[in-house]
């Protein structure tokens, strides 16, 4: 889900019913191609940790 008023997106999956949020702010000063495994992640609760892009 996006929100055009904040910039705040949130991933949810139904399957393991979890969820990770950021907001495009997080993203809009990196000077280089950046993935994070936003599913991993979510199901461990935690932070998105942007990494380079293999």
């Amino acid at each position: 889900m996006y929100s055009l008023e904040t910039g705040g997106i949130t991933y949810y999956n139904e399957g393991y019913a979890g969820q990770i949020s950021f907001n495009i702010d997080d993203i809009a000063g990196m000077k280089q191609e950046s993935c994070a495994d936003i599913y991993q992640q979510g199901r461990k609760g935690g932070q998105i940790v942007w990494e380079s892009c293999q």
